[in-house]
């Protein structure tokens, strides 16, 4: 695939809304731009704040939870669409 020209991403912005990345056409420098694209192919593209949270940002689960977590919005809508 070819390359994008840089001067084709002026007026790219990223914006982060519930964990998600949208792109918007506004005014912004292209040197932004090029930050959080190599923060994105590096896989951290937000900055948290670890000494305040004392976290890495991985919220450990175990299986069983995220079965659990996954299966009860179901369950109810399964159960409530009988009735």
């Amino acid at each position: 695939s070819p390359s994008l020209n840089p001067k084709l991403l002026f007026g790219l912005v990223l914006e982060f809304w519930d964990g998600k990345i949208y792109l918007c056409l506004r005014e912004l420098y292209p040197a932004t731009v090029k930050k959080y694209a190599r923060r994105a192919q590096l896989g951290e593209i937000l900055e948290l704040d670890r000494a305040t949270l004392k976290s890495d940002s991985v919220f450990p689960s175990s299986p069983r939870c995220w079965f659990t977590f996954k299966h009860t919005p179901f369950t109810f809508l399964f159960f409530f669409g009988h009735i």
